[in-house]
């Protein structure tokens, strides 16, 4: 999304998610560690880290963590829409995570609907596409997909399985941190917000903060309205959630 839709968004939480999942598609991630020694032992071309495990967050789909494929054509399949008809989005399921290109035969493959799919790929030289799709219970909330111009073996599935929740799990909160960042919440808002985390009252945070009543009263109101909330209570639930507070 442009950052000049994303400026147009009144609520805090939504510019900020709308602004973020702008920046991240145009920003090479640096490749996670994990990532990089995974390549060495199993052999890719090109790798793609989507999604977020992180129930009633709002985003989720077309959020990029990580990726070394061509951004114009992530843009495109993105944008086109083409996960719709894209067998991988079809053949993935909670009790078979695993969904590759390679399994489909030849006259699959020459298919109508998939010649728009297989042209941005030519076009990008991206060679077919093997999908680890992730699931919190039935509800798939990201995948790690691979592409190479032969099938992943068992034992190279195993491996790959084998961290791919640990780099998803980090890369999503070193997302949800820069998200928060972009919410505004400032380090007074953020240190009042601690306080009725801790079950003081006005008197005591303002004793704790230095801060004047009226100061501190602002600052609650500021933070709920940055975070998109209703109250006190669901702020610090939010912010907890967002790892802003311990």
């Amino acid at each position: 999304m442009p950052t000049y839709v994303a400026e147009k968004l009144i609520d805090a939480k939504a510019q900020a998610i709308a602004q973020i999942a702008a920046t991240h598609l145009g920003t090479n991630v640096a490749e996670p560690a994990q990532i990089a020694k995974l390549r060495a032992l199993v052999g890719f071309e090109h790798y793609c880290i989507s999604g977020l495990n992180y129930p009633g967050l709002g985003v989720g789909a077309g959020v990029i963590l990580a990726s070394d494929m061509p951004e114009a054509f992530l843009e495109a399949y993105l944008t086109e829409g083409y996960i719709r008809f894209d067998p991988l989005h079809h053949m993935i399921r909670p009790d078979r995570p695993w969904g590759s290109w390679h399994a489909l035969t030849d006259q699959e493959l020459s298919q109508p609907e998939l010649q728009p799919i297989r042209s941005l790929e030519a076009r990008f030289n991206i060679s077919l596409r093997s999908c680890l799709g992730l699931y919190r219970g039935t509800v798939r909330f990201g995948g790690l997909t691979f592409t190479r111009a032969t099938p992943f073996s068992a034992e190279e599935q195993f491996m790959i399985e084998a961290v791919s929740r640990w780099v998803h799990q980090e890369l999503s909160e070193a997302y949800i941190a820069d998200m928060s960042q972009r919410a505004g919440i400032s380090g007074g808002e953020l240190k009042c917000l601690s306080g009725v985390a801790a079950g003081f009252d006005l008197l005591e945070l303002s004793r704790s903060t230095g801060f004047a009543p009226d100061t501190v009263t602002t600052y609650i109101k500021n933070a709920i309205r940055k975070l998109g909330c209703r109250n006190r209570a669901h702020a610090v639930a939010e912010a907890m959630r967002r790892r802003l507070l311990a």
